[in-house]
């Protein structure tokens, strides 16, 4: 038979390991919410980034062995190949890329992010719409684009015409 004294420390060792385990659940959801939020603000800052023609910030935001994956291109492999990608596409006359982030989960250290972005030239004339996906990985306490995809929701002249 159990005394009623190693009742009490039963039944307050469960106490204590129910406390632990929901300090853990909202520490963990609070550190998702603040990637989420960082994240978000890398978006905003790559796409102001842009309209500046600040390739220079763009960099910053990426992981040094980040590989950027277009569409209807080979994959373009290192922050040096991504500048010089990104230098080359700003020749483009376009003048405005709008990203919008649609859903973020993360983890400790590896985050995606899935959403839709609009290309505008300079006197507002939409030139393309899509989709894109970015693996983000923390690294070195900051969380960087480690891989980028994105493709056009416009139909090819081959799509068009089947």
């Amino acid at each position: 038979m159990v005394s009623i004294e190693e009742n009490r420390s039963i039944l307050s060792w469960q106490i204590y390991l129910i406390c632990l385990v929901a300090l853990l659940l909202i520490s963990c959801r609070h550190t998702v919410g603040e990637a989420e939020s960082i994240i978000r603000e890398q978006t905003q800052l790559f796409s102001h980034a842009y309209q500046q023609h600040d390739i220079a910030t763009i960099i910053t935001l990426y992981h040094p062995q980040a590989s950027l994956l277009p569409a209807h291109r080979p994959p373009v492999e290192g922050r040096q190949a991504i500048e010089h990608f990104w230098h080359g596409f700003r020749q483009l006359a376009i003048e405005t890329m709008r990203l919008t982030s649609v859903a973020i989960s993360s983890g400790d250290a590896i985050a995606h992010e899935d959403g839709h972005y609009q290309l505008q030239l300079t006197d507002g004339t939409v030139i393309d719409k899509g989709k894109y996906l970015i693996v983000w990985h923390k690294w070195n306490g900051e969380w960087l684009i480690y891989r980028q995809m994105w493709t056009t929701n416009q139909l090819s002249g081959a799509e068009q015409a089947a």
